[in-house]
């Protein structure tokens, strides 16, 4: 009885849902030995990659799950949500005003705002799940979302009034000290100058308000608005997209006392602790502008962005209290250049020019020159697929992205064979260098030593 019923949920579950789920074992493998002794040059991870759908009539239910587990000594785990939302859509028997359909979203979902922020990784729209800082995905907005779509137009709205900022490597605080396992941790916040005569640094995190993360971290409104215009002809599709936000930014600012920035401590064997006072603040808000427009001709595709963010100080803070990072208003370029030559094949190529309200950060650098791996510069990707009239295909991509800021450069490397339709083997390489001494604490900069290399396997089920 117990097997029947069984088998009748089961059967029922598949009427409704369709599901893509990925486990993967991975090894990392670093060229270089670890800043912290809680970090390694090795480690092995198993990760999990969930997704969950289903469709009954105009309502669909989307979900996506991702986790990963340290199976070395750290045995650290990561578990996010990045979308889970309930949508549906209602097609106009005769046309409103235009409008052709109305679509309705409750809940978290990662929509596309831009382009070009989603290809640079700079996190001004959607959160980012930043693991490893180096590949991070896009994580939703929480709210609802209302779009409307006509015949050569497109209007999408959001509102909310709970944010759930980036999410970071962890981080473990015991006896006032903070460390991570993750070679990705950055003791010291964006634009905190190093202390070279020291030989090693604890920091001594507290919070400056009561319960900040609930009220003062979650408790945030955002609004969110773009409408899309196109116009196509039998081989050319030109579209525009005008978008605005005010909303919190996506990352945390830290804030410091000038009055007792410092505390040091000396102990037997000469070593010098040196504890900053200092404290993580409730999201600062933005006001974002952007412009997006493209073409699409055969297999070329061409993306222009250009967006302006300006940040509103936080007015709280007492006459003892600064930001460690600056809240600089910026403005960047983008453009993009793709061409598919062959199925799942592609040439890319990118460039990006950023400008900030100003240009002295000998003394603090703002918060994005800490988090954008490229602000200033310009790169090439090439990807493409052997093997694939077989059940068995190879994937190659190369990347390459330069910093003019920093003259230095980031370079991947991905090859993915599928051993059979449901188990795939990966290796990957990524080469980090920063050749100029910048007096900005640029993302390039301080993990310039991170090189490291990954074998993987992978079942899909």
């Amino acid at each position: 009885m117990f097997q029947k019923n069984a088998l009748s949920v089961f059967a029922l579950f598949c009427a409704f849902f369709s599901y893509a789920n990925e486990v993967k074992l991975e090894w990392q493998s670093y060229t270089s030995s670890p800043s912290a002794k809680e970090q390694s040059s090795d480690y092995a991870l198993l990760k999990g990659d969930y997704k969950l759908d289903f469709t009954k009539g105009p309502f669909y239910f989307d979900s996506h799950f991702l986790w990963e587990y340290g199976l070395d000594r750290s045995k650290f785990a990561y578990f996010n949500v990045p979308e889970l939302y309930l949508y549906y859509k209602y097609e106009l028997k005769a046309p409103l005003y235009f409008v052709r359909s109305i679509q309705v979203s409750l809940g978290r979902k990662a929509q596309s705002w831009s382009q070009g922020d989603e290809y640079w990784d700079l996190g001004l729209w959607n959160p980012l799940t930043r693991w490893n800082p180096l590949h991070p995905s896009d994580s939703g907005l929480i709210g609802y979302f209302l779009t409307f779509t006509a015949n050569q137009w497109e209007s999408n709205f959001f509102a909310g009034a709970i944010h759930l900022p980036d999410q970071e490597v962890r981080t473990i605080k015991e006896g006032g000290r903070s460390y991570s396992h993750s070679r990705w941790f950055s003791i010291l916040p964006e634009g905190v100058a190093p202390f070279p005569d020291k030989k090693q640094i604890i920091l001594d995190l507290f919070y400056l308000r009561e319960n900040p993360f609930i009220r003062d971290i979650l408790l945030q409104q955002s609004f969110l608005f773009n409408l899309k215009t196109w116009s196509k002809t039998p081989e050319v599709f030109y579209w525009m997209k005008w978008s605005f936000a005010n909303k919190p930014v996506n990352h945390l600012f830290y804030v410091s006392n000038t009055n007792n920035s410092l505390r040091v401590e000396e102990k037997e064997g000469g070593e010098v602790f040196v504890k900053p006072k200092f404290t993580v603040f409730p999201p600062v808000r933005q006001r974002i502008l952007s412009t997006e427009w493209g073409l699409d001709y055969r297999d070329i595709s061409i993306t222009f962005s250009l967006e302006n963010t300006k940040m509103k100080p936080a007015s709280i803070l007492s006459k003892d209290w600064s930001f460690l990072q600056e809240q600089a208003d910026f403005t960047y370029f983008s453009a993009l250049l793709k061409y598919n030559y062959l199925e799942d094949s592609f040439f890319r190529l990118a460039f990006i020019q950023s400008w900030f309200a100003r240009s002295d950060f000998s003394q603090r650098a703002p918060s994005i020159v800490g988090r954008g791996k490229i602000l200033e510069g310009m790169g090439v990707e090439w990807q493409t697929q052997l093997f694939s009239h077989t059940n068995q295909p190879l994937f190659f991509n190369l990347k390459y992205q330069y910093s003019f800021l920093d003259e230095g450069a980031w370079f991947s490397a991905k090859a993915v064979y599928y051993m059979t339709s449901k188990i795939y083997t990966e290796l990957t390489a990524d080469v980090l260098g920063a050749f100029e001494p910048s007096k900005n604490n640029s993302f390039l900069k301080r993990f310039k030593h991170n090189d490291y290399f990954t074998w993987s396997v992978a079942y899909d089920f």
